[in-house]
């Protein structure tokens, strides 16, 4: 593996360690030597066996194994690693001891379930990519009523895949009612899966505008 060449920045960036952001800032600025000469250039070609230092201190280019964990995101919690607006995060919330790590897409603030982590880019890509078709199940809580309700004909129209006014498209989308599940008055329970993962895809409420015309 020693002779396998790459880039510094993306080289430091396998370790786990950092982000891929945070490796080209870190070149950048000179704080990374490699053979005890200082380089700035991220795209600088290094190979596994060659002396890394960051800050001074050793690194090696060891490409930290893939890894998964499953996270419960709690309502109140958003899925970035820093907020402008000084909101709680999922990122700040987590574990100490945990890796440095990225999320498999996002979750709105007030929706809540299963949030993947990985500390691998490409993996979380390969499961965010549309073309893969891996399903993203939810429940959503609709109103029920004559006029703003949520009709079968609704949920059917979903199912062909919808573009809005703006023209952004959405892929089908499978949606189906789940009555047994108990709802507040004037609500029920739709149960969506998608193979996408656009922001507010679920929540918005163009979606249902859309189908309803």
């Amino acid at each position: 593996m020693s002779h396998l060449q790459r880039g510094l920045a993306k080289a430091l960036a396998a370790t786990g360690r950092w982000s891929r952001r945070e490796a080209n800032r870190m070149t950048a600025d000179a704080r990374v030597c490699v053979n005890g000469l200082q380089v700035s250039n991220p795209a600088a070609r290094v190979r596994q066996s060659d002396r890394v230092t960051v800050d001074g201190v050793l690194t090696p280019l060891e490409v930290a194994p893939p890894r998964l964990w499953r996270f419960h995101k709690p309502d109140g919690l958003i899925t970035t690693a820093s907020d402008p607006q000084g909101r709680p995060t999922v990122f700040a919330s987590l574990p100490g001891s945990l890796p440095r790590v990225l999320s498999v897409g996002r979750l709105d603030l007030r929706s809540e379930g299963l949030l993947l982590l990985t500390n691998s880019g490409p993996l979380a890509r390969m499961l965010e990519l549309p073309s893969n078709a891996f399903e993203r199940k939810y429940r959503a809580l609709v109103c029920t009523g004559q006029e703003r309700g949520v009709t079968g004909a609704m949920l059917r129209a979903m199912g062909d895949g919808l573009t809005l006014r703006d023209q952004t498209r959405f892929r089908p989308i499978r949606a189906v009612r789940t009555p047994l599940q108990p709802a507040a008055a004037g609500h029920e329970w739709v149960r969506m899966t998608l193979v996408e993962g656009k922001t507010r895809e679920v929540l918005s409420p163009r979606v249902a505008e859309s189908s309803r015309e």
